[in-house]
């Protein structure tokens, strides 16, 4: 196009030097004024035909980058943030290395040097249900199991509001109703008891049949009035599993970089660090919505809201069993054979009974 629109200036300017066109033609060609006309025909009959290229012409841009910049940042790269997208590899670019290159221009360096990491396609598939209107009336919890460090997998808890993309996260070794508890735990000690939260039909969280107060989890909902609703596919609790993508994309690489290499160093790292700037970056303020969270009663721990009991029959010889062992009651307790105790058993493990709301005493034998 370049070549072409030259070629007819230049025909217009040679014709107006030979006389045949007169100015008022060629200032119609070529939609210029008077004194353009003039000026170009002037140039033609001083320096001939090249004078109507452009000074810049065949010139290096004032625009383009640094060659050893760019030489530097490719090998950072290779060496250092070889499992980084354009994006995350500019923040930590300017983070750790004080080099400050757009991630839209580091992402075409990336694919013309075949360095680019790849990404899988997502499938297209059911609209996108619309965020919650309000803080804290829906959270989405979801496991991502994953090698997050080293060459074992760990489990990565996520729990996210639906209204604002608020994320807690805590690391354990499997996606247990204990890991479960502790997030929902420090989602509760930071914001408040949340009106529901979106989960998968596991047994972590609620069991197959969908009865909501199985488990730690569900018995922990059930006291808080916490109202959980069954995922029936992925895609039902997209927020979270997008969430999930995101942290892979970009956690793994800084646990790297922070030579971490066991699941405490993990959680320590995410509470120090990683989840406050990644919500500051990806989540809304939630100050700008309707809080829905209630506070949680006065003086609450998590055992004294997370634990399961049952009841159990008292022997002749004031014992009762209980997951396999055998407990004796103390004498100085009224608590008479074949009267019913109820047995408490709380998520770190402590084992505590009752008879008409009397603690009973007892060792295993």
């Amino acid at each position: 196009m370049k070549d072409k629109t030259l070629k007819s200036r230049l025909e217009v300017i040679e014709g107006l030097h030979l006389g045949f066109i007169s100015i008022s033609e060629a200032i119609s060609f070529l939609g210029l004024s008077k004194s353009q006309v003039f000026r170009l025909l002037r140039r033609f009959r001083e320096d001939g035909s090249a004078s109507l290229c452009h000074g810049l012409s065949g010139r290096q841009s004032n625009n383009k980058g640094n060659p050893l910049l760019k030489e530097q940042i490719l090998s950072l790269i290779k060496a250092k943030y070889f499992d980084c997208g354009a994006t995350l590899a500019s923040e930590l670019l300017l983070e750790n290395e004080s080099i400050k290159i757009h991630r839209e221009t580091l992402r075409l360096w990336l694919k013309h040097s075949q360095l680019q990491i790849k990404t899988r396609k997502r499938r297209p598939y059911r609209q996108r249900r619309e965020r919650k209107e309000a803080f804290g009336q829906m959270l989405q919890i979801d496991g991502s199991f994953h090698k997050w460090f080293g060459n074992e997998k760990s489990c990565l808890l996520n729990l996210i509001d639906d209204a604002t993309s608020y994320n807690i996260c805590h690391f354990d070794f499997e996606e247990t109703s204990y890991a479960a508890c502790i997030v929902l735990w420090q989602w509760i000690k930071k914001f408040g008891i949340p009106q529901s939260i979106y989960c998968d039909r596991r047994n972590a969280y609620i069991s197959s049949e969908l009865l909501e107060a199985s488990g730690f989890f569900g018995q922990m909902c059930k006291r808080l009035g916490i109202h959980i609703i069954p995922a029936f596919s992925p895609q039902a609790k997209g927020r979270v599993e997008r969430s999930n993508q995101t942290h892979q994309n970009r956690l793994i690489p800084k646990l790297r970089l922070q030579n971490i290499s066991s699941i405490a160093e993990a959680n320590h790292y995410l509470q120090s660090h990683y989840i406050h700037n990644h919500n500051k970056k990806f989540a809304q303020n939630y100050n700008q919505y309707p809080n829905l969270h209630r506070k949680p009663p006065t003086n609450t721990t998590l055992d004294g809201i997370c634990y399961l009991e049952e009841p159990r029959k008292v022997n002749n010889d004031w014992t009762i069993k209980f997951k396999g062992k055998t407990f004796q009651i103390t004498r100085k307790h009224y608590c008479p054979a074949k009267s019913t105790v109820m047995v408490r058993l709380s998520i770190n493990g402590k084992i505590e009974l009752f008879y008409k709301n009397e603690t009973l005493e007892y060792k295993f034998i």
